[in-house]
């Protein structure tokens, strides 16, 4: 813009800024009027505009890990601890990270005494959170894993299974923003969520079925406050 006077003031700028690239993201205000200082002699200053990333003060994170046999029975839980966001500060995001690894020992027998017999087995992992409202979707977007056999008349196969599930997100809603925020600063309390997982299997014409079924989990929350 033309060129005009300005008052020269001092500011103390913050270290925040936003990587477009990176794992979280951050809204934008938009065509922001600023000034140039062109000369500090004559306070002589431009205008323009520029894009401002409105970033959360701090991003402070809390992780739980559970193994266990599949049916997670009870339900796992994960205690958010309350005074993992500081007394006074405002609940502006949570974000939900999960990392899955399961496996499973799957014994299978062809009974015939006289005929190869071959089959597909299927083996789905079943992923619920107690509360789904909590989140933009649920957890139980299922992944299956699929093996093709043949066994010899009267004999018997032992297989493993193996699934590494792709690092999942989830936004939190309404209601579980608010539970953190009213446990904000005390200690006593907690935010509970609650994961179940569970399975289903084929196993086609073959005898048998899953023997050892297990899967482990870790759940990351990223809580963004200011």
């Amino acid at each position: 813009g033309a060129p005009t006077t300005c008052f020269v003031n001092d500011a103390i700028c913050g270290g925040c800024f936003c990587n477009a690239g990176g794992r979280f993201t951050c809204e934008e205000q938009l065509d922001v009027v600023s000034y140039g200082l062109v000369d500090p002699e004559t306070n002589v200053c431009t205008e323009f505009t520029q894009n401002l990333a409105i970033c959360p003060q701090e991003t402070v994170t809390f992780q739980c890990t559970n193994v266990d046999r599949v049916t997670w029975s009870p339900t796992f839980v994960c205690s958010i601890p309350g005074d993992l966001v500081p007394a006074g500060a405002t609940v502006n995001r949570v974000v939900l990270y999960i990392l899955q690894a399961s496996n499973a020992t799957v014994v299978l027998r062809n009974q015939n005494t006289e005929f190869d017999l071959s089959g597909t087995v299927t083996l789905t992992y079943v992923n619920v959170f107690a509360t789904p409202s909590d989140w933009d979707r649920n957890w139980g977007d299922t992944e299956t894993e699929t093996i093709a056999l043949t066994i010899p008349p009267s004999s018997e196969t032992t297989e493993d299974i193996f699934q590494l599930r792709a690092v999942q997100s989830f936004e939190g809603q309404a209601s579980i923003i608010s539970q953190i925020q009213s446990a904000a600063g005390n200690s006593g309390a907690t935010t509970d969520v609650g994961f179940n997982v569970d399975f289903v299997s084929d196993i086609s014409d073959f005898q048998g079925g899953p023997t050892e079924v297990f899967s482990a989990a870790v759940f990351l929350f990223a809580v963004d406050i200011s």
